[in-house]
């Protein structure tokens, strides 16, 4: 079994209230994931803010949309259930900035609890960042996803629990 984490941007404004199903990767960065295998556990970070996306509208128009303020922290603990495959049907997503990226890997995941928190603060000191370190540009290639520490991983738990808004984490 390994651990992992991933970071992930807020849903987008207006979306129906995300549920975290997979770890997705972009093209040109599955590599990162063809290690995850079922059974592993991932901690899923949130960051504060993510890139507007376009998206056209029924009636042709276009629009910017933007994501909601994020959790800026660990928001959820999940499983992995499957390798990472590519689904064809996604096509890409193009950003406010002008890049353009196809979030076709996923790996499924069950997030058995989305009841807990860690503070980027916590997660920078038990991962080894700097204090501001933002999570940006994170990990191999800019995946979003590097495996971690048992220790690092049950540290993080730990806080995660004892943040849990009921007493069921």
């Amino acid at each position: 079994m390994r651990y992992w984490i991933s970071a992930q941007s807020p849903p987008l404004e207006g979306s129906p209230a995300q549920q975290l199903d997979g770890l997705w990767l972009a093209a040109g960065r599955e590599a990162a994931g063809l290690e995850l295998e079922p059974g592993d556990l991932v901690l899923v970070y949130q960051s504060k803010s993510g890139r507007a996306v376009r998206r056209r509208g029924d009636d042709g128009a276009v629009e910017w949309v933007q994501t909601v303020v994020g959790k800026q922290g660990i928001a959820a603990v999940a499983e992995v259930e499957g390798r990472v495959t590519r689904d064809a049907r996604i096509g890409k997503t193009e950003y406010v900035d002008g890049t353009e990226l196809c979030w076709c890997w996923r790996a499924p995941v069950n997030a058995f609890s989305t009841d807990g928190y860690v503070p980027l603060l916590d997660v920078n000191r038990i991962l080894g960042f700097k204090s501001t370190y933002n999570f940006g540009g994170f990990a191999y290639r800019n995946s979003g996803l590097r495996q971690i520490e048992a220790g690092q991983y049950w540290s993080l738990v730990e806080i995660f629990r004892s943040n849990a808004r009921s007493g069921r984490p």
